[in-house]
């Protein structure tokens, strides 16, 4: 398997995409977040439909303040990456789901485990 093989089906190839994407929410470019979900994804979440979850999550947890740490693993025919974030308030995981093409087929935000 070559290398770009490789990276499109190891998860931890997407650490830093998954990063990136949080850094794209984060300085709200909402519009470009939302060009890597799927076509489910994007029929579900329009960009002003993240910018009201992301400032619903920030009203309830405080500013963001930084990243503090990524893991990836596989799950299915999919690979999860979730980013562990800082806010004012308290940490906070955002899990984002890959598909094979390397786009956004699923997210969650949830309290690290």
């Amino acid at each position: 398997m070559s290398d770009i093989e490789k990276n499109q089906y190891d998860p931890f190839s997407l650490e830093q995409t998954a990063i990136d994407w949080v850094n794209l929410v984060v300085a709200g470019k909402f519009d470009q977040a939302v060009t890597q979900f799927d076509n489910t994804m994007s029929a579900q979440i329009t960009a002003a439909k993240l910018q009201e979850i992301w400032n619903s999550l920030v009203s309830q947890l405080g500013a963001f303040q930084s990243i503090k740490g990524t893991k990836a693993t596989p799950y299915g025919g999919y690979n999860m990456v979730f980013v562990t974030c800082n806010f004012k308030n308290t940490p906070f995981n955002i899990q984002l789901t890959f598909d094979a093409g390397r786009k956004i087929a699923g997210l969650f935000f949830q309290p690290p485990t």
